[in-house]
């Protein structure tokens, strides 16, 4: 038996709002950014305010340098900041977008 698709759910949808190209290129950049393992529990970290270096480390029970590598990429793309307090860097997710993923899918 074939399968029939019907015409009616193939037609195009008016009021759907497309974006300018800029703006799926900054959001496949932060899905790709934020779709490892790591990263991921890093951001879920800060979200629960685990904020510094050595922090992260513990929670994750990563070292250090695996850790401050991904701190790296992820304040690179701009999804994160670091400020300094003392000899310490707390962190703080800045990019909403990927808060708004973050809160949903937790």
């Amino acid at each position: 038996m074939r399968n029939s698709i019907d015409s009616r759910q193939c037609q195009p949808i008016s009021d759907i709002t497309f974006y300018d190209s800029a703006f799926y290129e900054r959001t496949a950049e932060i899905f790709k950014t934020i779709g490892h393992p790591t990263r991921l529990k890093i951001l879920f970290a800060i979200m629960k305010q685990v904020g510094n270096v050595a922090q992260i480390c513990k929670v994750l029970d990563q070292p250090q340098p695996i850790i401050s590598s991904h701190l790296s990429l992820l304040k690179n793309k701009r999804i994160i900041v670091g400020k300094r307090k003392g000899n310490e860097t707390y962190y703080r997710i800045v990019c909403e977008s990927t808060r708004r993923v973050l809160t949903m899918i937790a």
